[in-house]
């Protein structure tokens, strides 16, 4: 989770200096007044994370029995516009 118990008990009103550390492998730093309070992998560490899944696999799915596998099915009913 980014947010933590530990990261929000920070918040006082005080002036307090806030830091977010990306760095190009998906791992990420929260500072607060140069101490480290929250580190991690943006893809693993957070809730939701930052790349879910793009589909989720469907056990029971299966084509239907009329299904057609041809790239390209011809319309019979198809005709070109007048001014085409």
């Amino acid at each position: 989770m980014l947010y933590s118990a530990h990261f929000v008990s920070y918040v006082m009103a005080t002036s307090t200096f806030f830091l977010t550390v990306l760095n190009p492998d998906n791992s990420f730093e929260i500072l607060v007044d140069q101490t480290v309070v929250n580190s991690g992998n943006l893809l693993n560490d957070t809730s939701p994370p930052v790349n879910p899944p793009r589909e989720i696999e469907d056990p029971n799915d299966q084509k239907p029995e009329d299904w057609d596998e041809r790239p390209k099915i011809p319309d019979p009913d198809a005709v070109k516009p007048d001014d085409w």
